[in-house]
């Protein structure tokens, strides 16, 4: 995944994360930073212009971990001026959530839930997908498993009503 200096250098200031940045391309997010629901509504609406992703897992849901691999060659396929992706983890203990990451290889951010998260977005199954169109409305609330070409479809559906 490519992005270009600026991008790279907004994204990391706008959501804080810390980053293993070389030749314009994120390598590796090193820490994992915990989001309540308003850090996580603000970046729908700091995103209007672009469909965001919102995916909700855990680290032992097996559907997620089948699901995760999807996510990231979507995120290869669109580039980042049209979608969002962003990872949210429900698990209940943060520390299991770097060698997670190490080993899914993510290459879009992924957050910690914190308290009320959960309940503020009606998780009550994982995996669970939001997807917010391009002015920041619900588009998609799906909870269990989404094939990737089925989110796919609805992803170039949303970015073709621009």
């Amino acid at each position: 995944m490519q992005w270009c200096r600026d991008c790279l250098r907004s994204v990391c200031l706008a959501l804080g994360l810390v980053l293993a940045c070389g030749m314009g391309s994120v390598q590796a997010q090193q820490a994992v930073l915990p989001i309540d629901h308003i850090a996580l509504m603000q970046q729908v609406r700091e995103h209007k212009g672009k469909v965001v992703v919102v995916n909700f897992f855990a680290t032992w849901c097996g559907p997620c971990i089948v699901e995760i691999p999807g996510l990231k060659q979507l995120r290869t396929e669109f580039g980042e001026d049209q979608v969002l992706f962003l990872g949210v983890s429900v698990d209940e203990n943060p520390e299991v959530l770097p060698a997670f990451m190490r080993r899914m290889a993510f290459n879009y951010p992924v957050y910690y839930a914190k308290p009320g998260v959960a309940k503020f977005f009606a998780v009550q199954a994982i995996p669970k997908m939001l997807v917010y169109n391009v002015r920041g409305e619900l588009i998609l609330d799906h909870a269990g498993f989404l094939d990737p070409k089925q989110l796919k479809q609805e992803l170039v559906t949303l970015l073709a009503q621009k």
